[in-house]
Parts: structure tokens; sequence; C-alpha cells
């Protein structure tokens, strides 16, 4: 595990979606700080300091803004589930007065351990000022790279927006995986926007069964109902005839903030050199990777394709491979896929069943067992731990399946 200092991975600029570069201003002393603060922090703030509830009008008063704008901040607040509020008299069904607010968590004033971002954006012919917290000091360990690796499988995902960070998967344990990774840098779940996506040939295969499908989601993910998107489920229009066993769809993750876009951009590119120098960052690097962007085929298909658009990550991808003894050989590109590496033989698909590459993909990791399986020349007690492995991932995923049959 390595500790650094995140003042060595912020950018000192970032750019927004039309290509302007803002300036990165990073606060590490609490002096002054409550002035630099937008109103919806200056609200948890003051919130945080008082002993007791306060009122719209108590806020309207400390901070002098009009009452319409606290009662705004106080709502959006409490939806990201930093506050909560203690309800008031209520008139009738529409009008309620006198309702309380208390922080459901403390705004972070003192910074010993701490450092405040802050970066202006421009919307239309508005300005406004925004504030991230993050921790000074961050664990680099093979639980983070390995969710680096998957951000970098899927970066194409929330590269197509400059000014937030998307991320589409049908596996729970990744979108999980990148929800923890997050809270590293005090994104909590509630941060999240979210929506499921369904392939629209289904469409009247599950149109009775959406509520069964959020449940299922925000079980598996403890996302917030709060926070899911007016258009979920949304339904692509996918053409041609579904021929798969069909689940519980993909959960798109979305938190449009500028910052991060740019920051992640920037910790995949000055984490590189470490990763290619520890063994075990290699390893880790390489199962969120393989497990985000890799092919694996049927057991007829005795290879594992990589598809790489960039040649520096392809290079890259086939370097960090080599130093753990595979090799691999090169496809070139044809008019349905990136440029391929592929991983063609036996000893190759073992350890990379053995070292858990594939742990966060469950199916991935049933086609590889699938494969492994189909040599003849393996011995009887791997055999039987395979199959044994084999049955309990295939129980998983039969508990997740909403079509039991293909469908023509």
């Amino acid at each position: 595990m390595i500790v650094c200092n995140i003042l060595n991975l912020v950018p000192q600029y970032i750019k927004d979606r039309k290509g302007r570069s803002k300036k990165v201003i990073v606060i590490t002393k609490s002096e002054g700080l409550f002035g630099e603060l937008p109103i919806e922090e200056k609200i948890h703030a003051i919130l945080s300091k008082s002993e007791n509830y306060l009122t719209v009008n108590d806020i309207h008063k400390k901070i002098g803004i009009k009452k319409r704008t606290a009662r705004k901040c106080l709502f959006r607040l409490e939806k990201k589930g930093l506050v909560k509020r203690e309800k008031g008299n209520s008139i009738n069904d529409n009008f309620r007065f006198g309702d309380k607010w208390i922080p459901k968590e403390k705004f972070q004033m003192d910074l010993k351990n701490k450092v405040y971002i802050k970066y202006k954006s421009k919307h239309k012919n508005n300005e406004k000022i925004h504030f991230l917290l993050l921790p000074k000091f961050i664990k680099i360990d093979e639980k983070f790279i390995r969710c680096l690796g998957l951000l970098e499988a899927e970066k194409t995902k929330f590269r197509t927006k400059m000014s937030s960070l998307e991320f589409v998967n049908s596996e729970p344990m990744m979108i999980k995986e990148v929800i923890n990774f997050f809270e590293n840098f005090n994104i909590i779940k509630e941060y999240w926007k979210w929506r499921i996506i369904i392939n629209g040939n289904i469409k009247h295969i599950v149109e009775e069964r959406k509520e069964e499908i959020n449940d299922f989601w925000i079980k598996e993910t403890g996302l917030s109902e709060f926070r899911k998107s007016k258009s979920s489920p949304y339904f692509t229009k996918s053409k041609g005839s579904y021929k798969i066993i069909t689940e519980m769809g993909s959960l798109n993750l979305n938190y449009n903030n500028l910052f991060f876009h740019n920051f992640i951009e920037n910790l995949l590119k000055n984490l590189k050199p470490i990763i290619s120098k520890n063994k075990n960052f290699i390893w880790a690097y390489l199962s969120g990777y393989l497990c985000g962007e890799a092919y694996v085929g049927d057991r007829e298909c005795r290879e594992i394709q990589i598809g790489i658009k960039e040649k520096n990550q392809l290079e890259f991808i086939k370097k960090l491979l080599r130093k753990i003894g595979i090799e691999t050989s090169f496809s070139k590109a044809s008019s349905t896929s990136p440029p391929r590496l592929l991983i063609c033989k036996k000893d190759y698909f073992f350890e990379i069943y053995k070292n858990g590459v594939f742990n966060m993909n469950p199916k991935k990791k049933a086609s590889i067992i699938r494969r492994l399986v189909s040599y003849n020349k393996i011995d009887p007690k791997t055999r039987v731990i395979l199959t044994r492995d084999l049955k309990r991932i295939n129980n998983l995923l039969k508990e997740r399946e909403l079509v039991q049959k293909a469908i023509n």
C-alpha cells in the first residue's frame, strides 16, 4: 500500500465541455473559509455549528438570503442526505410551515487532513462557484488500483460528457466497486443519479416487472430511490432479434461534476508508472481492465480478446501482461471491432483464473472456467474444483434471470 498526497494528483487547470480552461484553487487552511463558501455549503456549515434545530427564517437572518433560496438549498441538501428535517405544522395537504432542520452529516471546517477544491463553471450567462472537500492523503492499494483499471476500460462512457462521470454496466459487483471507489473522495451513494437501461426488444416482457428490477438494483447497490432518473427504466432502440438470456438490464450511474472528470483522467495518467513497477498492482489493474473490456467467448473459442482503440493503451496493456509472464498475439482492426490483443494459451487461462482476474464479473469468470474444463488434459482434482466453482456462479446468475429461454 502507498499513501499519496492528493495535492500531487489534482490538476492545476480543468477543461469544461467547450474546452475552456478553468483554474483550480486548493484551500488548505480553515481561516476565512466560511466567506468563500457558496450558499448551499454556508447553510450546511451554519446547521453544523448550531446545537439546535434551525428554521428557514433563522437561516434567512443569519446569512441574509431570501427565504425561497434558503428553502431550495435545504431541499437539495436533504436529497443528498446531508440534512434532515422535523416537520412543522400542517394547515392542509398542500401547505405546511415551521419545518426545522439539523445536519445529518457535519460540514467539515477543520482542514487538518482535508483540502477544499474550488473552481468556477459557466452555463449560458451564469457563473457558479463549486466547492469539493477531499482527503489530503489517499491510500493506494490493490482494491484502489483495480477500480482504476475498471475506469480505464470504461472511460469511453464517462468521456462522452466533459462535465460529468458516467458509468454503465450490467454487473452489480462492478457498479458497487465504482461507488465504493468514489467514497474515497467523499462522493457518497446519495450523490449519484442513476437509471436502469433495458434492451427495447424485450420491453413487452419486462414491462410488468419494473418494480422487481428497480428493487433488485437498489438492494444490490444501496443507491437512493430519490436520485433515480425520471427516465428509468430506459428502453434502448435496438434493432434485430434478441437471442440471449436477459437479466436485470444495465445500470447507468451519473455524477455531474466537471472537476472529477478531469481528476480521474489525471489520476490514471500519473499512477501508471507506479502500477507498472509493482506485480500485485499489475494483477489488480488488469483485473479491473479485463472485467470491463475483455471478451471471453464460449468453450469453442479458446482465446481472450482485449479490444483497444488507443495505440498507447494497447502497448501499455501488452507490457503489463508480459511482465506477469503472459504473451499475446495481435489482431488488426476490422469493420466491427478495434485492434485486439489475444490471449490463447491454456496455462495463461489458469494464471488468470488463479489470480482472480474475473472475480468482479461472474459471467466472464464462468466463461473462462467452461473453457478450462473443456481441455482433455487437466488434473481430475482441478476439474472438480473448477466444476464446483462453475456451479456456484451459475446459481448466482440464475437468480437474476428475467427470461428463462432464448427469444427468437
